[in-house]
């Protein structure tokens, strides 16, 4: 910026409507008019997209399994912007060559390929965007076994528990 020069913010040139229109203009301080031909104006239309905290309208539920099988932890999260996903086991990030992250649209799921009993454990779904954060625990309880016979993949609903998502 040129000492010489002041660059100010005027009020808004249309404020009604959707998008307000709003001028800048440069002149130099001692000006005092505004309309002098040493002083340039620009003006540009501003939008504002409303941002809207993230919200889970489907929560993950408890799920029982056993040992060798898969297990599916399932949410479905709104927001705007869409929000970033992270998913959590007790308070560390979740990591593992076993786990498939899967996001469709506003559908997220956390795929465990062989459970065994030490992935027991309450696992945490964050959706965080612009507006905010929200997350929704579950708790998995692998049982022992070789999964063979019963199919037993069961989900065990219970109330999860509502607190503070990566963009797909």
């Amino acid at each position: 910026m040129h000492p010489a020069h002041e660059y100010a913010p005027r009020v808004p040139v249309s404020a009604c409507g959707p998008s307000p229109r709003w001028l800048c203009a440069a002149g130099h301080p001692l000006t005092a008019q505004s309309c002098l031909p040493e002083e340039l104006t620009c003006s540009a239309r501003l939008t504002v997209h409303p941002s809207i905290q993230p919200l889970f309208t489907r929560k993950l539920e408890d799920l029982l399994v056993m040992e060798g099988r898969t297990a599916r932890f399932d949410c479905k999260i709104s927001g705007k912007p869409l929000p970033d996903v992270m998913w959590y086991k007790v308070s560390l990030r979740a990591r593992d060559s076993r786990l498939t992250f899967v996001y469709e649209d506003s559908e997220c799921s956390l795929v465990l390929l062989g459970a065994v009993t030490h992935d027991s454990g309450v696992y945490t779904c964050t959706a965080r965007n612009l507006a905010g954060e929200v997350s929704c625990k579950a708790e998995l309880v692998v049982r022992a076994g070789d999964g063979a016979g019963t199919a037993e993949a069961a989900a065990v609903p219970t109330m999860p528990w509502l607190g503070a998502r990566a963009a797909p």
